[in-house]
């Protein structure tokens, strides 16, 4: 395990300051405003890894599960590596089964019906999830004072 400097930890609580605010829209707006700051997490730790590592980055539209779990063993960050899939897999995935990020891009590319749908049924679910994952990302141990 890798402590990060107080540097990049402070990058990631600026990050969760600067939520959209789309709260106020209902279920599908808390939804929204949990999974934009959670996926801009995802995508500043995996940097974070790859930088320390020298491993090749990918491109900036691609979150790849193997490396944002081997990010959050990097780091420390405790978050149940089942629920990063939850979260943020890709791809298309099946009505009923799509993680966070399907439901996210059918919902913001398409505007598709069957996509809010599914994310006013399964906010319950999924908004106590991100929430997690933000703050277990926040409460990185430990904390080293040097700049990285």
């Amino acid at each position: 395990m890798v402590a990060l400097s107080a540097q990049r930890r402070g990058v990631l609580i600026e990050i969760t300051q600067r939520s959209p605010g789309l709260s106020c829209q209902g279920d599908l707006g808390a939804f929204l405003d949990r999974y934009f700051v959670a996926e801009v997490l995802a995508r500043k730790v995996t940097s974070f890894y790859q930088d320390d590592t020298k491993k090749q980055k990918p491109s900036a539209d691609k979150i790849q599960i193997q490396i944002l779990g081997a990010a959050i063993r990097h780091f420390g960050i405790i978050f149940p590596e089942p629920d990063i899939k939850i979260l943020f897999l890709g791809g298309e995935g099946r009505r009923g089964r799509k993680s966070a990020r399907q439901l996210r891009n059918g919902y913001v590319h398409s505007l598709s019906v069957e996509d809010r749908a599914e994310i006013e049924c399964v906010t319950s679910v999924l908004k106590p999830m991100l929430n997690a994952f933000i703050s277990a990302t926040c409460a990185l141990a430990p904390l080293i004072e040097n700049v990285a």
